[in-house]
């Protein structure tokens, strides 16, 4: 008897061996139970990712792209992936089987059709710049705001949630355009999933991944797509924790990163013709 797999895990990776020695024993181990269909989608990898995750047998599906494209390994995935709801998950976010179990279980809610987790940066072995920024950014609204998918490595579809849309396009920011797609009734933050993130180790490093987002950004804005209102309140929340002698710090130093951020996407990146920029400190 065939056994029907409760959710499709889609995870793209570029260059990721080392994340999926990680990521890959925990949902490998717990597959069989937890029915979960994995397919990881290994895209312009010049390291060992193909054979560290092929390692794994039937329970993990394997798929060698020579194109290092994310939204193209998405696409491939969702073309093989065998079960609703459908999972997206970066390599490099560590989760186990019962968080992905939570997720679906999000989704069984009335009405949501995206949903999104709690993001857990662990700075522990980054510097003191990094650390501060992740506390400032921990208590700011967009982190915790129910109606915005992103920022956590992972979002998860129904199946009507991702009749959608066709294909993913050619964009920077996936996570912001599935974000774009829903009402804030429609969207579902999953506090039972909660996502371990290592971040950068180096500010400077730390600067290059946020400029990426800006650059997603933009790049949805020419195509007419524009973040949730809900999510601009990042101003009014880091003035209250300026305000607040106890933040005052972390505060600054998130200021400070996301003009450093800013200026790096619109001045210097676009000098480098580099279209992808992502951290190598945690690699």
């Amino acid at each position: 008897m065939t056994t029907v797999p409760a959710a499709s895990v889609i995870i793209p990776a570029y260059n990721e061996s080392k994340a999926l020695k990680r990521l890959l024993p925990r949902l490998h181990d717990a597959s069989p139970d937890a029915r979960f269909d994995v397919i990881v989608v290994c895209n312009g990898c010049h390291d060992d990712s193909f054979d560290v995750a092929a390692r794994f047998g039937d329970n993990i599906r394997v798929i060698n792209q020579v194109e290092g494209s994310k939204t193209k390994a998405l696409n491939a995935g969702d073309e093989i992936a065998k079960a609703f709801p459908r999972i997206y998950l970066d390599a490099d976010s560590e989760v186990t089987p019962g968080d992905l179990a939570a997720v679906c279980k999000t989704l069984e809610e009335p009405g949501v059709m995206a949903v999104g987790a709690v993001a857990n940066f662990d700075a522990s072995g980054a510097s003191w710049a990094v650390a501060a920024y992740y506390k400032a950014w921990s208590l700011l609204p967009f982190g915790r705001n129910p109606s915005s998918i992103g920022g956590s490595g992972i979002y998860a579809l129904s199946r009507e949630g991702r009749a959608r849309f066709d294909a993913f396009p050619d964009v920077i920011a996936d996570d912001g355009f599935i974000n774009h797609l829903f009402t804030a009734a429609e969207k579902a933050r999953c506090t039972d999933c909660v996502v371990r993130i290592t971040p950068p180790r180096t500010w400077w490093s730390l600067v290059k991944i946020k400029s990426r987002v800006f650059r997603g950004n933009r790049q949805l804005q020419a195509m007419g797509i524009h973040p949730p209102a809900e999510s601009n309140k990042t101003g009014s929340g880091i003035l209250s924790l300026i305000l607040s002698p106890r933040t005052l710090v972390p505060a600054i130093v998130y200021a400070v990163t996301q003009v450093a951020a800013r200026l790096y996407a619109h001045l210097i990146q676009p000098l480098t013709r580099q279209r992808w920029q992502r951290d190598e400190t945690t690699r």
